[in-house]
């Protein structure tokens, strides 16, 4: 589980992974190159030094593009070892040693055995120059905890570096997640075409027929059949709303993707071939300029929607294409008002202003003019219960709906009655919630 991230500045992060007894802290780093000022590596590490000592956690792991090209020199052997793809260090190899010899870390990228392919991190754009120079560093107490380091060139990350892939053994403490039921939207703004609605509230009758629905069956199979007819005809006949995380990816964006993919798996089968290359690079501009391109169209578009909205004083619309924008949730507050129009803000007097209002009086059976007034008077674009039924499908149900609806209420206020004694029912009239 992630417990913080932390952006220290440009060039250091920290992500946090906690357990119950353990804390894994990763130090995402991205080091300067060897053609920078003196005055800019010493700030580096020593802010390193600064985020390394005053970061809290059990496994501290240090990670990154540290642009250290580590040799096989003799006096590297205790914090490197000899697996590396270079023979010769380099100024910044030098820093990271006595960093690592420091703090009492290991340089894990460089100690585990594995072919020259999967050891280089870096290709000089020309395909000529190939550099190990991203590393992994932990401390010597938890080096059994990482098993392998290799670098992935399959994974396509878009990027002049290749990804680097940790294989970490460390034991967390299982944690069990209840299964969530995921509730499924209908789309019911086409019920706003006469046609589609027409048809609906059709094929709802058509079916309530085929169910043989009857007043002797028992009332959870009359709910039961109700329920499967208003969700099947809903599905068949608007269908179920799509979530989209991003609906501005639409096929363009995802063609240029896939273009830039195969340009990638070609210049790597040959990393020397400048036209492969080329073409890498081009597919690479393309494919960020047309996702950069319809992201803005998107938005555009949306924001043209949200004013047209505002100029016919479609008030609901506009909100909701705004805040789709946003992201933003915001709690809804529900206040009361006493008799002299002042709101309740505090929940004891909400409580208490709500027992006032309870109703002691014998409730008779309903006639079915009051549930079709209920049910027409339910609010739009709610969320559905447990059941995922919308306001909306009921009122577009036609007569069929609402009257089974009317005789279902009947017949479980009438079988209340019968079960319920005397001294239980509370806000009824005579009785209390004694058992």
């Amino acid at each position: 589980m992630i417990k913080e991230f932390k952006d220290v500045n440009p060039r250091i992060s920290t992500l946090t992974l906690k357990n119950k007894n353990l804390h894994i802290v990763l130090i995402n780093v991205h080091a300067p190159t060897e053609d920078k000022d003196e005055e800019i590596k010493k700030e580096f590490y020593d802010t390193l030094e600064e985020v390394f000592d005053t970061t809290v956690g059990n496994i501290k792991i240090v990670l990154g593009d540290l642009n250290a090209k580590i040799g096989k020199e003799r006096i590297y052997h205790n914090v490197a070892e000899t697996h590396n793809l270079h023979e010769h260090s380099n100024d910044n190899d030098s820093r990271l040693a006595n960093f690592a010899s420091g703090k009492g870390l290991i340089i894990k990228s460089t100690m585990l055995p594995r072919k020259d392919i999967y050891k280089y991190t870096w290709v000089s754009p020309d395909g000529r120059q190939k550099k190990q120079i991203d590393h992994v560093l932990i401390k010597n107490r938890f080096k059994k905890s990482i098993t392998y380091v290799r670098t992935l060139s399959g994974a396509d990350a878009d990027s002049d570096h290749f990804l680097v892939g940790i294989w970490i053994r460390v034991e967390f403490k299982k944690r069990y997640r209840h299964k969530l039921n995921t509730i499924n939207r209908y789309d019911i703004e086409k019920l706003e075409e006469i046609n589609i609605q027409k048809d609906y509230g059709r094929k709802i009758c058509e079916t309530l027929k085929v169910q043989q629905v009857t007043n002797t069956d028992d009332v959870n199979d009359v709910w039961i059949k109700i329920r499967n007819t208003v969700q099947q005809t809903a599905k068949i006949t608007i269908g179920i709303k799509e979530k989209r995380k991003k609906p501005w990816f639409n096929q363009i964006c995802e063609d240029a993707v896939q273009r830039r993919k195969t340009a990638r798996e070609e210049w790597l089968k040959d990393i020397n071939n400048k036209e492969r290359i080329t073409d890498f690079s081009r597919r690479r501009k393309e494919a960020h300029n047309i996702i950069r391109c319809e992201k803005r169209k998107y938005i555009q578009n949306i924001m043209k929607d949200a004013e047209k909205d505002f100029r016919l004083n479609r008030t609901r619309d506009m909100y909701k294409r705004v805040n789709g924008i946003k992201g933003d949730f915001k709690k809804k507050e529900r206040f009361l008002k006493v008799d002299d129009g002042m709101l309740i803000t505090t929940e004891k007097r909400n409580s208490l202003e709500m027992e006032k209002n309870i109703s002691t009086q014998e409730c008779p059976y309903p006639i079915l003019e009051e549930i079709k007034a209920q049910v027409h008077r339910l609010k739009n674009h709610k969320s559905p219960g447990e059941d995922c039924i919308q306001a909306e499908l009921l009122k577009k149900g036609g007569e069929d709906v609402i009257r089974w609806i009317w005789q279902l209420i009947n017949r479980i206020k009438g079988k209340a009655d019968q079960i319920i004694e005397h001294n239980q029912g509370g806000f009824r009239a005579d009785r209390s919630t004694t058992d």
